[in-house]
């Protein structure tokens, strides 16, 4: 029963509630490909579905496989003259590789983003055209519930921002259901760049770095 309830109402009802463009994005993906609207909601919270509802515990114990994704930023002044460089790798199940698109999407505002994911979600990891980076770590923890937005959601409204501080407004201000780590980086046409890294559940979001002042930040999952 838990898992129909998980499947249903909360992550469509919270995106449909808080983000109406992207809701409606994801029932325009459902019509598209001729799949059930239900079938595209869990695939934008398959996150949620996968690590939440108190499985964070299972998460515990050191993984054997020494998979995870990394995700890293350096700063202008130690790049040798190329500016900002950031980004990471994407290990997952081996499985999805063959679900792996990149989305080319221009905003109403002419803000042009390019994000990497899986075949009918809405975004996750990426870049825009103001110069923004976001890098995406898997977390769990027992806060994680179905009450929130899904952490892919979450991932888009970071791209369609176009400084770090409303990055920063993005996961302070909405429904979060599940626990994340957001590196988010942007770099400017003169060479400049800065970078931030944001650790974050549904109950606490602590900026753990501001890392203007330092030469490289990097996470792994």
């Amino acid at each position: 029963m838990g898992k129909r309830r998980w499947l249903g109402p909360p992550p469509r009802g919270r995106t449909s509630a808080n983000c109406r463009a992207i809701a409606a994005e994801i029932e325009g993906i459902a019509e598209g490909c001729g799949r059930d609207l239900m079938e595209i909601v869990a695939l934008n919270a398959r996150t949620e579905i996968a690590y939440g509802l108190g499985l964070a515990s299972r998460l515990t114990a050191p993984r054997e496989d020494g998979g995870g994704c990394t995700s890293f930023a350096v700063l202008p002044r130690h790049t040798g003259g190329l500016g900002l460089v950031a980004g990471q790798n994407w290990d997952w199940l081996k499985a999805c590789m063959p679900t792996r698109v990149a989305l080319d999407i221009e905003l109403e505002d002419g803000l042009r983003l390019l994000t990497f994911c899986e075949a009918g979600q809405v975004g996750k990891i990426g870049f825009n055209s103001a110069g923004l980076i976001v890098c995406l770590n898997l977390l769990a923890t027992t806060a994680d519930s179905d009450q929130g937005l899904p952490v892919h959601v979450v991932c888009r409204l970071a791209l369609e921002q176009t400084r770090l501080s409303e990055t920063l407004r993005v996961v302070a201000s909405y429904p979060r259901a599940a626990s994340g780590n957001l590196l988010v980086a942007r770099g400017t046409p003169d060479g400049d760049g800065e970078a931030l890294d944001v650790e974050y559940s549904p109950r606490r979001w602590p900026r753990l770095s501001r890392r203007w002042a330092s030469s490289s930040t990097q996470t792994t999952s």
